[in-house]
């Protein structure tokens, strides 16, 4: 998953190009945002316009390239794949709409959008 796909959008717009809102609410509260920012979820909780152009773009450089999925690198690395959508996401409503797009754990991609 990419993180720049979990910014806020003010932070977003913030970190490509205007940095006035890093000036009005100082840096530590910026980075405590940045650190309390829920990842991981699905595009309509938790990304914005200003990274979803991107987002779809290496979606879809990731499927023509065949690159491995989430659980496999996982594996890869010496971590335990994932069993179920709800055990990746601990939120139920996120897992069904995982299901929903993926049908199987093992079919998630390493970046989502």
């Amino acid at each position: 998953m990419m993180i720049p796909s979990g910014l806020p959008e003010w932070l977003g717009k913030t970190l490509f190009g205007d940095n006035s809102q890093v000036l009005k609410r100082g840096m530590s509260k910026t980075i405590k945002y940045m650190v309390e920012q829920q990842m991981g979820m699905m595009r309509s909780n938790n990304d914005g316009a200003v990274t979803e152009p991107l987002t779809k773009i290496l979606m879809k450089m990731s499927r023509e390239n065949n690159v491995q999925s989430f659980n496999n690198y996982r594996t890869y690395l010496g971590l335990r794949a994932y069993k179920s959508f709800y055990d990746l996401t601990g939120n139920r409503k996120t897992a069904e709409i995982l299901e929903f797009l993926y049908k199987n754990v093992d079919n998630v991609e390493i970046l989502t959008g």
